[in-house]
């Protein structure tokens, strides 16, 4: 009895949410920027994108990733979260390289305006300013562990993107990014390519703030639960 009391305890303290009150999603600042609609253009298993990424970086020194770390000197990647689940399906679940982990978020309904936040900074060897963009986009837009976990949970059908980049960054106009994502219900990477002509770089410092939001979702069978196994950021690092 005082076994089962401890565990009871236990589980509500590990799965009790948790909210961030510290910081908001940018609306005041993307009101009046136009929003650019994209579908996936390729679909990937985890392994294949991986494999291919880390060929794609191995083979063009100007390319960078947070899933492979190849032609960074380095690359801090810090993650935040409206909320979570708790313990186990936090943010930084989102860029761990592991299909069989996700941010959970921890909101009492279907989770539509939760968002999760990537703060990316970079540092590259050459002692140069380095042009920094993200040009393409990776998504596991569920939980992606497997067909179980997946079709048993919310998964993602739209969520805003927008992508930041501080000052010192050109075109300035395009210091802010917003894009809508359009997901189709599979459990794969679903591969996303932003536009050129509405892409900012940064110089020194090489630093971007990416914010991710539900908008819509695919209903689990079981829980109410909205999840995202991975968000991989790809982009230019031309030295």
């Amino acid at each position: 009895m005082k076994k089962s009391l401890l565990f009871a305890c236990l589980f509500v303290i590990l799965c009790t949410p948790v909210i961030c009150e510290t910081e908001r999603f940018p609306d005041k600042k993307i009101k009046n920027i136009s929003v650019i609609e994209l579908q996936p253009t390729e679909f990937y298993s985890f392994p294949e994108f991986k494999t291919n990424d880390l060929n794609d970086q191995k083979q063009y020194s100007a390319l960078w990733s947070t899933l492979n770390q190849v032609n960074l000197g380095k690359l801090t990647i810090k993650t935040l979260s409206s909320s979570s689940l708790g313990e186990g399906y936090q943010s930084s679940n989102i860029c761990d390289g592991k299909v069989e982990t996700a941010w959970v978020e921890g909101v009492k309904g279907n989770g539509i305006g939760e968002w999760i936040k990537i703060k990316l900074d970079a540092i590259q060897d050459s002692p140069s300013s380095t042009p920094f963009s993200i040009t393409e986009v990776g998504i596991i837009p569920g939980y992606g562990k497997s067909s179980k976990t997946w079709i048993e949970n919310n998964r993602v059908k739209t969520a805003t993107l927008v992508v930041y980049s501080p000052p010192p960054s050109y075109p300035q106009e395009y210091q802010w990014m917003v894009f809508r994502l359009k997901f189709q219900d599979k459990n794969e990477v679903q591969y996303f390519e932003l536009p050129d002509r509405n892409k900012a770089i940064n110089l020194d410092p090489m630093t971007k703030e990416v914010w991710l939001r539900i908008d819509e979702v695919y209903k689990g069978i079981k829980y109410d639960d909205t999840c995202i196994s991975e968000v991989i950021l790809i982009g230019g690092c031309q030295p």
